[in-house]
């Protein structure tokens, strides 16, 4: 849930400087009267959706919304909903992403860069941790039409691709098939006891001393590390008291990736090492800064009162 299912080309191919702010959403009517309607023009399959009623009692739980605002429009531009574990340092990321006019021009991806250093300050988050759909699994998953499938892996590995030009290691051995490698699953999207068997987890590291102590010189990443983001992901999704043994009892997923990781002997796994395809189309020059509410608020205030002044 990190990504819409279509890209769109550039319209423009000179785009000219812009200007945002990232506005953390405090209250419940920024929440439904402007983040998840763009949520909605995000990600258009239901399935990938919640309702207003949900998306407020996670912010009742302390998660931390973001809203891209287009200054020169105003008018929402992209949002991002965080999870943090401070215990770890790990964040998670299940909702990000821009509106389609906002694409292929850097911007979601100077968003999530801001979003982590402002939470990095915050709350001590030491790296962050997403999941993105496997475009070889994805064919046999059966969670695409028949008419769609094509689409949705080229989707695919086009959003592995911008993940890992933003520095996320990609725990997965890519010159091994599938069923001689670890392969990831996780509690499926729909039905929780279910086992959904066509993601890949990443991690990008924000602090250099811990990328040091878990990676090794040619890519591989420390087993013991994974296995604690895998457990501390599932546990901010949840339930952030839940132990090890309490998540394996209630999720069989999670039970079976941990059978599986637990079963390999090396002390380290396989991150993709193809080669990355760099970003052809033209980055937007743009200022992004990360606001509270309430300033915008006074702002917009003081915009109208500047208005009804020339009225």
């Amino acid at each position: 849930m990190t990504t819409t299912k279509r890209f769109k080309g550039l319209a423009n191919q000179n785009p000219a400087p812009q200007s945002f702010n990232i506005i953390r959403v405090n209250s419940q009517r920024l929440l439904t009267g402007q983040w998840s309607p763009t949520l909605g023009q995000i990600f258009t399959d239901p399935q990938d959706l919640e309702t207003n009623e949900q998306l407020i009692e996670r912010q009742r739980d302390g998660e931390d919304f973001f809203l891209l605002w287009d200054v020169a429009k105003r008018k929402a531009a992209g949002i991002e909903l965080t999870q943090i574990l401070p215990q770890s340092g790990a964040m998670y990321i299940p909702w990000t992403g821009v509106l389609p006019e906002y694409r292929n021009l850097g911007i979601g991806a100077a968003m999530t860069h801001e979003i982590a250093g402002h939470m990095r300050q915050r709350y001590g988050a030491s790296h962050t941790i997403i999941e993105a759909e496997d475009p070889v699994r994805l064919r046999t998953s059966g969670a695409y039409a028949p008419d769609e499938i094509e689409d949705a892996i080229a989707v695919a590995a086009r959003r592995i691709n911008f993940w890992r030009r933003q520095n996320f290691v990609v725990v997965d051995d890519n010159t091994k098939p599938v069923g001689e490698k670890l392969s990831y699953v996780r509690p499926g999207s729909a039905d929780d006891q279910q086992i959904q068997a066509y993601d890949h987890m990443a991690v990008r590291f924000h602090d250099p001393a811990l990328r040091d102590r878990v990676m090794t010189a040619d890519g591989q990443i420390s087993k013991a590390f994974v296995r604690a983001c895998y457990f501390d992901m599932n546990r901010i999704q949840f339930g952030k008291d839940l132990t090890d043994t309490q998540l394996r009892d209630n999720y069989p997923a999670i039970d079976q990736y941990a059978r599986a990781i637990d079963a390999i002997a090396s002390d380290t796994l396989a991150t993709r090492n193809e080669a990355i395809i760099e970003k052809t189309s033209p980055t937007a020059a743009t200022t992004l800064n990360v606001v509270q509410e309430q300033s915008i608020a006074m702002m917009t205030a003081a915009n109208s009162k500047r208005r009804a002044a020339y009225n």
